[in-house]
């Protein structure tokens, strides 16, 4: 296995799941409705993901205060612990990725995936409730 897969893999985790956490990690407190919009899921597919990402102790749910019908996310210590290793491995991957490329390329490249993605060149898009979905990797920043 190579890519970002192998660097996901050594800690059981799938792109979609490592996606989650990062939006989690940007927005805690997000609420379940909200994740499952910003990752473009239906909501009821949501649950499986949240409930492995539970299971391996990176984030938990909650109710909100006031309305029991709404259950926000947060990391845990853990979840944190692992985010700041697994964002530094990321990292690493896309600037290796993209040291094939010529700095002109790399940043048409880029901006044509945001463009793709209907994120701003910032890939800092809000959501109608104020939440901001995943944002553009730190490593453009360098380009």
């Amino acid at each position: 296995m190579d890519g970002i897969l192998a660097v996901l893999a050594d800690h059981k985790l799938t792109t979609t799941e490592f996606v989650a956490l990062v939006v989690v990690a940007e927005n805690p407190g997000v609420s379940q409705a909200d994740l499952a919009q910003m990752l473009d899921v239906e909501r009821p597919r949501i649950v499986p993901l949240l409930n492995k990402l539970e299971k391996l102790g990176l984030a938990k749910r909650s109710v909100l205060a006031g309305d029991g019908r709404v259950k926000q996310i947060n990391l845990t210590k853990s979840g944190h612990q692992l985010m700041r290793v697994l964002q530094k491995r990321v990292q690493e991957y896309q600037k290796k990725l993209m040291a094939r490329l010529d700095p002109a390329e790399a940043k048409t490249i880029i901006s044509s995936l945001w463009k793709l993605a209907n994120r701003d060149p910032g890939g800092r898009k809000q959501t109608t409730r104020g939440h901001r979905n995943a944002s553009q990797p730190n490593f453009l920043d360098d380009l």
